[in-house]
């Protein structure tokens, strides 16, 4: 099914969310932490999470870092307004969206 793209940040993530493609993490360290969480679930996990980080330590409530926004195809998919039902193939030959 598709849907249409997405013309901003915040509206992508809350289909995102919608979609159960996300993990919350909370009071993670900007310097050392974010980062390694990052970079272990793009090598661990084939089609990892949209990673919300918040309570950032150091910054005041309200800051956010997102990480593995589009390390998934639905995800992609969903950003772009493609079918999120489809594998990678099917939307590979859907052709050029733009």
């Amino acid at each position: 099914m598709a849907t249409e793209a997405f013309d901003d940040l915040q509206g992508f993530i809350e289909a995102a969310k919608q979609a159960s493609e996300w993990r919350e993490i909370n009071g993670a360290d900007w310097n050392l932490e974010i980062p390694a969480i990052i970079e272990a679930a793009s090598e661990r996990i084939p089609q990892p999470p949209m990673l919300i980080f918040d309570q950032i330590k150091g910054y005041p409530k309200g800051y956010h870092v997102l990480g593995c926004a589009f390390s998934s195809h639905k995800r992609v998919a969903l950003a772009l307004g493609l079918p999120s039902d489809k594998s990678k193939l099917e939307l590979a030959r859907l052709g050029p969206i733009f």
